[in-house]
């Protein structure tokens, strides 16, 4: 135990040019996985924590107020950051110019783009017919820009695999964020507080960040010799920034066609099904794309990684997508209270129609590694028009029918996306459907299973209601535990979850298989 607490200290020394620069680093993946859940569990709790103290602090208003600029700033951010960054972790070999060229490069691009928020402020709010989004427009635009800053040191982290201090940097991150926000909740900041919080918190990140990654910019670089990156991250960024627009439109249209109430409750309910994705799905598949870009020319390789990935991840969002599925407006109920009883009705369809996100985030980032980010994205270009569309069509009707509408779509057309992303990718998709097919029968049978069960079984008590959460997440988990004990890749998955942590406990071995 000493002995790990020592290699994890050791790992937290600030990174240099000979820890990232060159060809990727070979580590353990196992090492870096550990390290990576164990940040977003940590992160996740505390997220959870802000989201239920700061819905019983602020009304629902608040929460679609900032949602509606929040979408632009996330659109712009998934613009600014996503495939340029991505670029540094993905190339074999990478020099310090490129660095210093992508640097500069994505701070241009984040004072641009927070000005430009700055400046739409009065057409956000005249597009909403809501006044107050010309100030929060203005303070997110400028918030914009400092978060853009440590992006490129935080790619420099993912390239060197250094997750410990990744965990570090996020934790305390969290924490500052939480704390602030919360404090500036109770002086009665309102909207504000949401804000002051994540400047808080932003300064908190630059000053660790910039303390951990040694990294100089002042040096010439020719466009030239980043236009390689440059070409990658155009590519990869107009398909981040087309799926961040397929899910997330329809924030802009309960915007204009709805009220912030409505906002509010469907964002709420968006972000807390999403939580567990962004804090262990994304980073965790985020953390694995250096290794998979190691075996690029290894394909048999690359789609066994994808594969056991995919299952290390769904051990825990598995039973978590039944759990909401079946149980979803108990758990809000119990969470943030009666007045959300509509977020709790939305987020079970939100569990639905975001399933296919548990099998292909993986497969996506895979592409990515072997040069061939965005394979899906003129299909998600041509839905765009059909998700504004029938968010339209349905809003007056409320934001359950708007729910049910994007869960019918995003199912019918998932297997086309996963047709683009395995053609010609050198993975088997024969490989891939039959490894994947007991994790899709185990989600869909307990389900349906599930919702029977709450059609005969009385729920409307607290006491039901928390045993029927209860219930529904153990006999979840264990029945996708005996899953994993008979297939070979879920073998694999509990064998490296012991060996990282749970050797300790030599009693538990009788777990493993």
């Amino acid at each position: 135990m000493l002995s790990k607490l020592k290699d994890v200290v050791r790992e937290l020394r600030p990174i240099r040019d000979a820890d990232y620069l060159g060809v990727h680093r070979r580590r353990s993946l196992a090492a870096v996985g550990s390290a990576t859940l164990v940040e977003k569990v940590l992160s996740g709790i505390l997220r959870l924590v802000s989201v239920v103290v700061l819905s019983r602090l602020l009304p629902v208003s608040v929460f679609g107020i900032i949602a509606m600029v929040g979408f632009f700033q996330l659109l712009l951010q998934t613009v600014s950051g996503s495939g340029l960054i991505e670029s540094i972790v993905q190339v074999e070999d990478l020099k310090l110019d490129d660095v210093a060229g992508i640097f500069w490069v994505n701070i241009g691009l984040g004072l641009v783009l927070g000005g430009v928020l700055v400046a739409s402020g009065p057409f956000i709010a005249s597009f909403n017919n809501e006044p107050r989004l010309v100030a929060v427009a203005a303070a997110l635009g400028v918030l914009f820009f400092f978060q853009n800053i440590p992006q490129t040191q935080g790619a420099l982290l993912r390239r060197s695999m250094r997750a410990e201090t990744q965990t570090l940097i996020s934790v305390v991150f969290s924490v500052a964020n939480l704390i602030a926000t919360v404090g500036f909740a109770l002086l009665g900041w309102d909207v504000w507080s949401i804000l002051a919080g994540t400047l808080v918190s932003i300064i908190v990140k630059q000053t660790m960040t910039s303390y951990f990654v040694r990294f100089s910019p002042w040096r010439r670089f020719s466009y030239t010799q980043i236009r390689p990156m440059l070409s990658y991250g155009l590519k990869s960024t107009f398909g981040n920034v087309v799926g961040f627009l397929t899910m997330n439109i329809q924030t802009l249209a309960l915007g204009k066609y709805a009220s912030p109430t409505d906002v509010g409750y469907y964002n709420r309910a968006q972000g807390l099904y999403q939580q567990p994705l962004k804090q262990l799905v994304w980073p965790l598949v985020g953390a694995a794309l250096p290794a998979m870009s190691a075996l690029q020319s290894d394909r048999v390789k690359l789609l066994g990684l994808v594969n056991r990935t995919t299952w290390l991840l769904n051990l825990v969002l598995a039973p978590f997508a039944v759990l909401m599925i079946v149980a979803g407006d108990l758990v809000v109920g119990l969470l943030l209270g009666p007045e959300w009883a509509v977020t709790g009705e939305v987020i079970r369809w939100i569990a639905i129609a975001q399933i296919p996100l548990l099998f292909n985030t993986p497969l996506t980032k895979a592409n990515a590694a072997i040069g061939r980010p965005a394979r899906a994205v003129w299909l998600n270009v041509a839905l765009l028009p059909v998700i504004f569309g029938g968010v339209v069509c349905y809003a007056p009707s409320g934001v359950v029918a708007v729910a049910v509408f994007l869960m019918t779509l995003r199912l019918s057309t998932y297997p086309v996306f996963l047709f683009i992303n395995l053609r010609a990718s050198g993975m088997s998709a024969k490989g891939y459907l039959g490894a994947l097919a007991p994790l899709f029968a185990f989600i869909a049978g307990l389900s349906a299973i599930g919702y029977y069960l709450r059609s005969v079984i009385e729920t409307s008590t607290l006491l039901s209601g928390c045993s029927f959460i209860l219930l529904t997440f153990v006999v979840s988990f264990l029945s996708l535990y005996s899953i994993y004990r008979k297939h070979l890749i879920g073998i694999e998955v509990l064998r490296w979850i012991y060996s990282r942590f749970g050797s300790r406990f030599p009693r538990l071995k009788f777990l493993v298989p």
